[in-house]
């Protein structure tokens, strides 16, 4: 029964991510006032494409999939063969995809963005990992790191991955969720990471 529970979950997690990426991809950037009176409610995709985002989140779940323990030499092999660039990457990770090329360990690779990417791609080791906050947070700082370094890159993938797996635990207990408890342990599981991002949250 945990089992089949689990199973949905994982699919329910990655299909969110991946049809919320496909809804929003064509007003990215936008501000929600200028979307409302652009599309009003925006009920259905552009174009039904989904981004680098999801693109890389696969990347992820495939990398789980042949390593449970997750290694990110293999997360790397995997943003590497399922590049395309027409999914609308940075034009840092193109600098971090020529560099895996040249055959450059996944350490030496990642930039000193502070973006977002690492933590819309997380998802996935958030769930893997939910009944381990230690291993959450270090395999959610080693899939952040082969492309964002900065600091508050790797804080918001591990505050992402945090919330997947707070969500999960407590959806599994059938608990309900104290937002306050749930921010604070976010807040502080990045606190060692980005004081400046642990007070923002």
């Amino acid at each position: 029964m945990r089992f089949e529970a689990l199973k949905r979950a994982f699919g329910g997690s990655a299909l969110g991510c991946a049809v919320g990426d496909a809804l929003g991809r064509a007003v990215e950037g936008w501000s929600h006032e200028a979307i409302r009176e652009h599309f009003g409610l925006l009920t259905e995709m552009q174009d039904g494409l989904y981004s680098d985002d999801t693109e890389m989140m696969i990347g992820l779940m495939e990398a789980l999939l042949e390593d449970q323990t997750f290694d990110p030499a293999v997360a790397a092999r995997k943003f590497l063969e399922n590049f395309h660039p027409w999914r609308g990457y940075g034009a840092r990770i193109y600098g971090v995809m020529a560099r895996l090329r040249r055959g450059l360990p996944w350490q030496e690779v990642g930039t000193d963005s502070w973006g977002n990417g690492a933590a819309m791609r997380v998802a996935p080791i958030g769930f893997f990992f939910f009944d381990d906050r230690r291993k959450l947070k270090e395999k959610a700082v080693l899939s952040a790191t082969v492309t964002h370094k900065h600091p508050e890159g790797v804080a918001g993938a591990v505050a992402q991955a945090l919330a997947v797996g707070l969500a999960t635990e407590q959806g599994l207990k059938r608990q309900k969720v104290d937002p306050k408890a749930f921010i604070r342990e976010i807040s502080e599981g990045v606190e060692g990471i980005s004081p400046e991002v642990a007070e923002e949250i």
